[in-house]
Order: structure tokens, then sequence, then C-alpha cells
């Protein structure tokens, strides 16, 4: 089979290239001149120069794909620009759908379990739609995008729609990337951040099931791809254990994290600071994100790595 990847320069969408790869399947990424091809240049994909905001440069991508992949997607929180992530994100995607639907040709849609929204302690599956207002621009885009798809699906396209939950893995540069490193190589005696629930999947794993996907499931299905809900605490102290450092004595709770970031906000806020970044990453780190795996693993035999399997491999990259 030959497949088109949108974002295949990501920490995401250049693992997929790798598995579809070693799958067997000829692979077609979609690259802007300025595109990093580091991750994948030993995978030697044929290239097709251009952009998911760019509608000509996609359909002639398209010719002679069977599938696409859309993994491409702008990641940010605090946005200074928030049109930059509604061009990305919903307008994009817009575009890939739009060019499939006219190739005639499925896609798989990387969602995101922001765009589900908000859960209580125990995991929701792919039906849930929370009323919340999103928190911050990336939800609010995200959110967009998803009922964009649902839209395509109702009038015949073939959109599956992959909803990951926080995904993680070596060679991340993302902010989640970052903050994993940070605590598995910095001690940290006092933790900000306790009781929600956060869902979480491998890389490599969230690749699979985005695989699965096109080889095994549904036409226009929707798929959760987490492998497991935990805590802020048990996350991070899985990190800690992963890493071999010893535990926080102290963990703040949410609410008191709540409290103090209004204060921090405005002190930054008032210095000109990054203000919108501390309200989006608070508001969104005390709100639960607890979603189940279990339909992904039934239909598709998806078998994603515990947590702290992943997190182990992660600790042994850094070095630890």
């Amino acid at each position: 089979m030959r497949v088109l990847v949108t974002g295949a320069s990501g920490f995401l969408g250049s693992r997929l290239v790798w598995q579809l790869r070693s799958h067997g399947h000829d692979v077609v990424v979609l690259l802007r001149p300025t595109s990093d091809r580091s991750r994948i240049a030993a995978a030697a994909p044929d290239v097709a120069l251009g952009d998911i905001t760019d509608p000509a440069s996609l359909r002639q991508a398209m010719r002679d794909v069977d599938a696409v992949f859309h993994t491409a997607a702008q990641y940010e929180m605090g946005a200074k620009d928030p049109t930059s992530l509604e061009r990305v994100n919903v307008d994009g995607s817009r575009n890939v759908f739009g060019a499939a639907g006219e190739a005639g040709i499925p896609t798989v849609y990387v969602s995101s379990v922001a765009a589900l929204g908000p859960t209580g302690a125990t995991p929701e599956t792919e039906g849930h739609w929370a009323r919340d207002e999103p928190v911050s621009h990336y939800q609010r885009t995200k959110r967009e995008a998803h009922l964009l798809a649902r839209r395509f699906q109702d009038e015949g396209v073939d959109v599956r729609i992959a909803s990951p939950g926080g995904i993680y893995g070596p060679t991340d540069t993302s902010t989640l990337g970052r903050l994993i490193k940070l605590y598995m190589t910095v001690p940290m005696p006092i933790v900000a951040f306790r009781d929600a629930m956060q869902s979480t999947v491998h890389v490599d794993d969230c690749a699979d099931g985005l695989l699965r996907m096109l080889e095994h499931g549904e036409p226009s299905a929707e798929y959760v791809l987490c492998a497991e809900s935990v805590t802020m605490k048990e996350w991070i102290s899985a990190m800690m254990h992963a890493a071999d450092k010893p535990e926080p004595l102290f963990y703040v709770a949410d609410d008191h994290v709540a409290r103090i970031g209004r204060y921090v906000e405005w002190l930054v806020h008032a210095f000109d600071g990054p203000h919108e970044l501390i309200h989006e990453y608070i508001a969104t780190a005390v709100h639960s994100f607890a979603y189940s795996g279990q339909k992904a693993r039934d239909e598709l035999g998806w078998n994603p790595r515990p947590l702290d399997h992943g997190l182990r491999q992660m600790a042994a990259a850094f070095g630890r």
C-alpha cells in the first residue's frame, strides 16, 4: 500500500513513517522545503513538497496514494498568535479531509482526548463529549477539527479519528517531553499538581494504533489511543522511579496550584511576560482527561506498553 503522511518530520509522524516502512508500505511524506528531515532521512520515504494549508499541494501529493495519515498539527500553549493554530489545526485539516474525499481514499486523523474534553476520575470512551469551554487555544482548535472530521464522515468521507492521550517517548521536544526530562534529571523535593487524572500513551504504541486503524479499523470509526490513566502524582512518581530518583517530599494540591497560579499570572502579566502560557498550562493540568483505550484493544488487537515500562525506556535514553 502507498500512503501519504502529513507531519512526518514531527515526533509522532516520524515514528509512524518508520513503522509503515517496517510493514512494507510505500511512504510519501508531505514536507515544507524548510522541514527538518533528520528523524526520517534514513527511512528514505518519497517526498512531496507542500503544506496542509495549501490545498493544491495536497491534491498533488495524494495522486496515486491509497490512504492518508494526517498527523500534522500545531501544539502550542499560550500561543502569541492563535490564528496560526486555527490556520493549521482547523483549516489545514479541512484541506486534508477535502482532498482525501475528492481522491476517494481513507484518512486516519490524529485528534486528541483534549478535543473530547475533561472527565471525572473514571476513564471515558469515544462517545464522551464534555460541554466545558476549552481552556486553551490548542484545545479549542483540536475540538473544532474533531467536529469537522465528523462532518466529513457524515458526508461519506472515510475519516478515521484517533484520540491519543498524552504522547511521550524519547526525542520528544514538546512541553511534555521537556517536563518529563526535567522530572527525571533534576531533584525536586516539592512538585506542583497532584490530583487530576491524565491519559498516557507511548509514541511507538500510538503509531502502532494508527497503523492498525488503517489495516483493521472500520471506515469512519473513532478510537481512543490511551494505554492507561493515572493521577498526576502517580505519573510523576513513576517518572522518578524509572530514573531511580527519590520521590518528591510534597505534592501541591491542584486547587492550591490554581489559586497561586492566578497571582503568578497577574505578576507575569504586569511585567509583560508569557501570562497566557501560565494560564493555559495550569488550566489544562488541573483538569482530568481520563480515557480508556479498550475499544482499540478489543477491535484492533492493540497492546500498548505499561507506563512504567515506557518511562524506563525514556530514562535509559536520558542515560539515567
